[in-house]
């Protein structure tokens, strides 16, 4: 592949800005003059420079995802807590009627059923969460492993 031809698959003036541009660099390398794809992994450093700034940005941002996270989670808590409170001091008093109790119970059990939920569904949002940190770390590993095997194999053309 001539070096003009690359440059139009992979705009290589902005190359490094996004790893969709590195996914369609190691598509192409095969197909690459050898001199052009030397040169284009000669700025491995570049895109290894580039994936630790992406994988430290995620790792604070997974952070605080967590964080946050963690103290909204504390309050959903804490405001269920306050609504069971609520509603066994209603249990407790005096002249409460049978059909009254049964209402408790229910509401009771209904706020119950919903911390459980709410709890369900943050456990889903914590495992989606990290997996999105997983395949990230995992798609700019593999292509720095493409990077360092093209680098080999060019070597023993």
């Amino acid at each position: 592949m001539k070096k003009y031809d690359m440059k139009k698959v992979i705009n290589s003036h902005s190359w490094k800005k996004g790893r969709n541009k590195i996914v369609d660099l190691s598509a192409i390398m095969p197909a690459m003059d050898k001199d052009v794809l030397l040169n284009r992994i000669k700025q491995f450093p570049e895109f290894t420079k580039f994936a630790f700034e992406v994988l430290n940005v995620m790792e604070k941002e997974h952070e605080t995802t967590i964080t946050t996270n963690n103290k909204n989670q504390e309050n959903v808590h804490e405001s269920f807590q306050e609504t069971k409170a609520i509603l066994e001091k209603q249990l407790n008093k005096d002249g409460v009627t049978q059909d009254e109790k049964n209402r408790i119970y229910e509401q009771l059990a209904e706020n119950d059923n919903k911390e459980l939920e709410n709890d369900s569904n943050n456990k889903k949002f914590l495992y989606e969460t990290f997996n999105k940190v997983i395949l990230t770390s995992v798609s700019l590993s593999l292509t720095a492993i493409v990077f360092v095997g093209g680098e080999v194999m060019i070597k023993r053309r």
